[in-house]
Protein backbone atom coordinates (compact mmCIF):
# COMPACT_ATOMS: atom_id res chain seq x y z
CA UNK A 1 0.00 0.00 0.00
CA UNK A 2 3.26 2.14 0.21
CA UNK A 3 3.32 2.85 3.58
CA UNK A 4 6.22 2.91 5.47
CA UNK A 5 5.25 -0.05 8.53
CA UNK A 6 7.05 1.52 11.68
CA UNK A 7 5.87 -0.43 14.65
CA UNK A 8 3.63 2.22 15.73
CA UNK A 9 1.59 2.41 12.45
CA UNK A 10 1.89 -1.61 13.11
CA UNK A 11 0.57 -1.14 16.61
CA UNK A 12 -2.11 1.29 15.86
CA UNK A 13 -3.61 -0.86 12.86
CA UNK A 14 -3.71 -3.91 15.09
CA UNK A 15 -5.69 -1.89 18.01
CA UNK A 16 -7.91 -0.40 15.30
CA UNK A 17 -8.76 -4.03 13.78
CA UNK A 18 -9.00 -5.27 17.68
CA UNK A 19 -11.26 -3.12 18.53
CA UNK A 20 -13.47 -3.29 15.24
CA UNK A 21 -13.64 -6.93 15.72
CA UNK A 22 -14.44 -7.24 19.47
CA UNK A 23 -17.55 -4.85 18.74
CA UNK A 24 -18.71 -7.46 15.74
CA UNK A 25 -18.32 -10.49 17.88
CA UNK A 26 -19.52 -9.20 21.53
CA UNK A 27 -23.32 -9.65 21.12
CA UNK A 28 -25.78 -10.43 23.40
CA UNK A 29 -28.35 -12.18 22.14
CA UNK A 30 -31.47 -13.56 24.04
CA UNK A 31 -30.34 -16.98 26.03
CA UNK A 32 -31.37 -20.37 24.63
CA UNK A 33 -32.96 -22.13 27.71
CA UNK A 34 -33.07 -25.96 28.15
CA UNK A 35 -34.13 -28.36 30.57
CA UNK A 36 -31.01 -30.60 31.65
CA UNK A 37 -32.24 -33.40 34.26
CA UNK A 38 -29.94 -34.51 36.58
CA UNK A 39 -31.04 -37.63 37.46
CA UNK A 40 -33.32 -40.27 35.50
CA UNK A 41 -37.12 -39.95 35.91
CA UNK A 42 -39.25 -42.60 36.29
CA UNK A 43 -40.66 -41.44 33.08
CA UNK A 44 -36.98 -42.06 31.31
CA UNK A 45 -37.48 -46.29 32.47
CA UNK A 46 -40.74 -46.40 30.90
CA UNK A 47 -38.80 -45.30 27.68
CA UNK A 48 -37.02 -48.35 26.08
CA UNK A 49 -35.21 -45.85 23.14
CA UNK A 50 -33.65 -44.34 26.08
CA UNK A 51 -32.64 -46.71 27.67
CA UNK A 52 -30.95 -47.85 24.70
CA UNK A 53 -28.93 -44.54 24.68
CA UNK A 54 -28.07 -44.40 27.64
CA UNK A 55 -27.09 -47.94 27.42
CA UNK A 56 -24.77 -46.99 24.48
CA UNK A 57 -23.28 -44.17 26.17
CA UNK A 58 -21.82 -46.22 28.96
CA UNK A 59 -20.47 -48.67 26.48
CA UNK A 60 -18.73 -45.91 24.90
CA UNK A 61 -17.50 -44.48 28.13
CA UNK A 62 -16.33 -48.28 29.25
CA UNK A 63 -18.42 -48.79 32.06
CA UNK A 64 -17.79 -52.28 33.14
CA UNK A 65 -20.30 -54.69 31.92
CA UNK A 66 -21.20 -56.17 35.51
CA UNK A 67 -22.00 -52.69 36.33
CA UNK A 68 -24.24 -51.78 33.09
CA UNK A 69 -25.95 -54.87 33.62
CA UNK A 70 -26.82 -54.49 37.63
CA UNK A 71 -28.27 -51.08 36.77
CA UNK A 72 -30.71 -52.12 33.82
CA UNK A 73 -31.82 -55.26 35.30
CA UNK A 74 -35.50 -55.35 36.25
CA UNK A 75 -37.40 -57.94 38.79
CA UNK A 76 -40.02 -57.17 41.50
CA UNK A 77 -39.51 -54.79 44.62
CA UNK A 78 -38.69 -57.94 46.53
CA UNK A 79 -37.55 -60.35 44.94
CA UNK A 80 -37.55 -63.93 45.17
CA UNK A 81 -34.41 -65.33 46.02
CA UNK A 82 -32.08 -65.96 42.65
CA UNK A 83 -34.26 -63.33 40.98
CA UNK A 84 -31.35 -61.21 38.94
CA UNK A 85 -28.23 -62.12 37.24
CA UNK A 86 -28.58 -65.77 38.95
CA UNK A 87 -27.47 -64.52 42.73
CA UNK A 88 -28.35 -65.88 45.34
CA UNK A 89 -29.54 -64.60 48.04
Amino acid sequence: MGINATPDKIRSELQRLAREIFASAVLFDAPVVKILYKNVAPENLRDGAFLEVLKTIMFKRRVPREIIDSLFESGHAAPETGTFLGRWG
